[in-house]
């Protein structure tokens, strides 16, 4: 009879992906901090987790080689463009339209939009994705959970 594989938990997948034991340990705390506030955390694809608080997406957790990524989700982007929150980060954290870096591969291929983040304008901003946080350190992560929790989650 064949040994029946062991369905690893999201953490143990992760410890498995992600080498770099501060971005792991980041990324297992955020989790566990989504799990403590009642936000589920479910598998979306292979490198993707969507993190919902009842029907209502509040962000995307990614993965990219030995790098993960939050991706904030509907209501959740104006939070972090209008917050009070630390807009030096924030900026640094918008994310170009690949068209205009001449890349292919872009969902919208709208050419990107022109955007307002924390009293700042932005030309070229992507459609689809316009914020995303990558390898967030442990202090980011306190502004992200905040923002999270302000905005009703």
């Amino acid at each position: 009879m064949a040994e029946q594989k062991k369905r690893l938990t999201t953490e143990e997948y992760l410890a498995e992906k992600i080498t770099n034991a501060t971005n792991r340990k980041n990324m297992i705390d955020f989790i566990d901090w989504l799990k403590l506030n009642k936000l589920s955390v479910k598998k979306a694809n292979p490198t993707k987790w969507v993190a919902s608080h009842g029907k209502k997406q509040v962000c995307y957790l990614q993965l990219s080689n030995e790098d993960w990524t939050i991706i904030p989700r509907g209501q959740y982007y104006a939070a972090f463009f209008d917050g009070d929150v630390l807009c030096a980060y924030i900026w640094e954290s918008i994310n170009p339209c690949n068209i205009q870096k001449g890349w292919q591969k872009c969902s919208s291929k709208c050419g990107g939009i022109t955007r307002t983040v924390c009293g700042k304008e932005f030309d070229d901003t992507c459609a689809s994705i316009p914020l995303y946080f990558k390898n967030p350190s442990a202090e980011q992560l306190r502004v992200i959970e905040r923002v999270i929790e302000e905005s009703g989650a």
